[in-house]
Parts: structure tokens; C-alpha cells; sequence
């Protein structure tokens, strides 16, 4: 009798449902990044809460793209073959999810009092780039659970080639959306 290795974590959920949960998510994304569009059109914050307000974004994009730096270094590392604890990186992934999401909402919120130059092409490029950030994040965290399907000792090399494509795709657009927009906000576009 053949024994299957124990999975990282079993899938919950149907692909339908997994589906309906990634699509409310990308609305949520979308509807909070509208309104922080729409909320920044209104507010006009004083120099102090404007300097408040800078304060809590550049934390939020240490603490949320440091994350995303240091898993997507974890990935590097197991891809590369350097390490081959493809569960662990799973398991920091999921780990990290939490500081990511929330160094994102603090950019978010703290952006609204930052008076963006809406009539600028660079502002909007950047603000684009952010939903993409966004966007690309939900569907990041379902890559995330179909890989704890994969046994505990699964190295990358037994990630299905589809699955490390769309992983890669992932990281290549969340590292070029993440920079678009801190190089448009260095450049202060």
C-alpha cells in the first residue's frame, strides 16, 4: 500500500470557492483604494497632519514592503535552490501576510493626507501601481494556499511548473508595482 507524504496544510475549500473569496477580496481592495482616491480629491490636511501623515507612510512601506522583500527573498532562496524549505517558506509567507496587509492599509489611509497631484500622469501611474500592489496581493495569498497542499516535504523542484509560473509572474509584478510607486514618490511626481 503506497502512503502519501502529509500536506503543509490541507486545502479548505473548492477552487469555486476559493474563486468567490479571491473576487471578494479584489473588491475590497479596489473599493478602499477608490475611496482613498476619492477621500485624498477632498481633504485638505494642515502641514502638521500632512507631516503626521508622511510619518505613517513611510513606516507603512517599511513594514509592508520589507515584508514583501524578505518573503519574496525566502522564495528566492528555495527557488534557487539554496534552501530547500519549501514549507517553511510557505509557513513565513503566511506569516508575513499579516504585515504586509497592514503596512498597505497604513499607506493607503496615510496617503489620503498627503495632497497628491492628481493632474500629474506620474501621480496616476503611481496610484495604479498601488491597486496593482493591492490586487496582486489577493491573488499572491491563493497562490499561497494551493502550495500547503503540497506535501511537508516538497522541495521546489515538486511545485507543478504552472504553479511556479504563476509564482514567479507574482513576485515580478509585486516587485515592479512596489518600486513604480516608490521611485514616483522619491521623485515626489
Amino acid at each position: 500500500m503506497a502512503t502519501t507524504a502529509t500536506p503543509i496544510q490541507q486545502p479548505l475549500r473548492s477552487s469555486a470557492e476559493r474563486l468567490a473569496d479571491s473576487l471578494v477580496q479584489a473588491g475590497l481592495v479596489s473599493v478602499g483604494w477608490c475611496a482613498a482616491v476619492v477621500l485624498a480629491h477632498r481633504v485638505e490636511p494642515t502641514a502638521a497632519v500632512r507631516q503626521l501623515a508622511l510619518g505613517i507612510h513611510l513606516a507603512g512601506l517599511a513594514v509592508g514592503f520589507g515584508a514583501v522583500l524578505a518573503v519574496d527573498a525566502v522564495a528566492l532562496r528555495v527557488l534557487l535552490r539554496r534552501s530547500s524549505g519549501l514549507a517553511g517558506a510557505i509557513r513565513f509567507a503566511g506569516a508575513a501576510e499579516a504585515w504586509i496587509w497592514s503596512g498597505f492599509a497604513a499607506l493607503a489611509v496615510s496617503g489620503v493626507f498627503l495632497r497628491p497631484h492628481f493632474g500629474s500622469p506620474w501621480t496616476v501611474l503611481s496610484l495604479f501601481a498601488v491597486l496593482l500592489v493591492g490586487l496582486n496581493g489577493v491573488y499572491a495569498r491563493d497562490l499561497r494556499r494551493l502550495l500547503t497542499a503540497l506535501p511537508a516535504t516538497a522541495t521546489a523542484g515538486d511545485v507543478p511548473r504552472r504553479l511556479a509560473l504563476r509564482g514567479l509572474v507574482s513576485g515580478a509584478v509585486s516587485q515592479a508595482a512596489w518600486w513604480t510607486a516608490i521611485v514616483i514618490g522619491l521623485l515626489g511626481r
